[in-house]
């Protein structure tokens, strides 16, 4: 009977033993998350958490904990340096559930439970598991109490990609002086007024982009000894869809048409008058599909397939049956290759003042090579008044021998509307 009691009594002793450990345990980490979740009732929408280091935290895993840059942290706490302790207590900027302030961290929120309010309906609210709800929280044991202002992990909202439209049309009227040779060699120079105008939409949608552009110049220009032409004139348009398949490479559908207004003459030496060219004669179509790369300064089309095809509606350009014009035998009104291409645009901007765009364009097949480069380089006086130089190359073997030299040098006005 007394052994009995002896052992009872040595029960007794570890049951109250046992107790006693416990309560030191839960008030030791109750004691830990009051600290720890202790909110700065003075601030608006951002929030100071204030954070109890443990032995096996540091300012860096701290910041990875709550996605906070360690600069911010330091200046926020005023830290003169990355050193920490254990016991030391740091302010956090948090934002309340549902918002998302500029300073806070990326990582937390915190949410303001409201009387009776469980644990259950918390989770229905913020979409956050009760288990994970328990985890950040350090809420042990199964009689623990919810404590008014609980760390939610933050989610950002989906946003919802909206589709981005650029719309414009800029223009310039400038007069100047141009130089140039014909597809015969027989070289011009004159002065000329124009008027050129470019429109641009684009859109873009998640992976895909679409660009249309068109260009219209119409002009008059004066031959040195000879009469005035109109001959300054001509319209383009063009339109890419691309699709995104990495970075900065796409893949796309690209189609183009051009042609001029007016007809052309040139002059021979002996004074006759020559029409050159008119209304879809010549016309161009282009289709193509390839890769695209763009960079910070270029843009590089590799069509890998191109069809191109040439129009010449006005038989009056035919001198005889025999005769080609632009490719298109005579009889014929246009003339269809297959072949590859190669656009590159690279571009310079030197602040307000100085602006470089370089064209080169470049068509080929087995029968046929097709090469076109212009290069506009603009000098901007003030807003709107602004000095250029354009310069163009082309060649194209069906057309003539020779190649097409232009050279213009224009002082104009420009102008942009959006």
């Amino acid at each position: 009977m007394t052994a009995l009691s002896e052992h009872g009594h040595a029960f007794l002793v570890c049951l109250m033993i046992g107790r006693i450990l416990t309560s030191c345990l839960l008030a030791f980490f109750s004691l830990s998350f009051a600290q720890a979740q202790m909110v700065n009732p003075a601030s608006e929408g951002v929030q100071d958490w204030l954070h109890v280091l443990s032995d096996k935290e540091s300012l860096h895993s701290l910041c990875q904990k709550f996605g906070i840059d360690p600069l911010t942290l330091k200046q926020y706490n005023s830290l003169q340096s990355n050193k920490l302790k254990q016991g030391d207590t740091l302010r956090i900027p948090i934002s309340p559930f549902g918002k998302m302030e500029e300073g806070a961290c990326q990582n937390l929120q915190f949410y303001k439970r409201r009387v009776n309010q469980s644990l259950d309906q918390i989770s229905l609210i913020t979409k956050v598991p009760v288990l994970k709800i328990k985890e950040i929280n350090s809420l042990l044991g199964a009689n623990f109490e919810i404590p008014e202002l609980l760390l939610i992990p933050y989610v950002a909202p989906k946003v919802k990609i909206q589709k981005i439209e650029d719309r414009r049309v800029t223009g310039v009227v400038s007069m100047g002086h141009f130089a140039a040779n014909s597809w015969d060699g027989s070289k011009k120079m004159n002065y000329s007024l124009n008027v050129r105008a470019a429109g641009r939409y684009g859109w873009e949608y998640k992976a895909w982009k679409n660009t249309l552009l068109s260009n219209f110049a119409l002009g008059l220009r004066h031959e040195i000894g000879r009469q005035l032409n109109k001959n300054l004139d001509q319209f383009d348009f063009s339109n890419q869809i691309q699709c995104y398949l990495h970075n900065n490479t796409s893949a796309f559908v690209f189609v183009a048409a051009q042609s001029q207004f007016f007809k052309t003459h040139f002059f021979r030496s002996n004074g006759d008058r020559i029409l050159s060219s008119n209304l879809m004669a010549p016309a161009y179509a282009n289709f193509a599909l390839g890769l695209k790369f763009e960079g910070n300064f270029f843009n590089v089309d590799v069509g890998l397939y191109e069809l191109k095809t040439t129009y010449v509606l006005d038989q009056s350009l035919y001198a005889d049956e025999t005769d080609e014009v632009y490719g298109v035998p005579y009889g014929q009104q246009k003339l269809v290759e297959h072949g590859m291409s190669l656009r590159v645009s690279v571009y310079y901007y030197g602040g307000e003042k100085l602006s470089i765009n370089g064209n080169v364009t470049m068509f080929s097949n087995t029968e046929n090579v097709e090469f076109y480069l212009r290069n506009d380089l603009t000098y901007r006086i003030s807003k709107r008044l602004r000095l250029s130089m354009l310069t163009q190359i082309q060649y194209d073997i069906d057309a003539a021998e020779h190649a097409i030299y232009r050279n213009e040098v224009v002082l104009g006005y420009s102008f942009l509307f959006r």
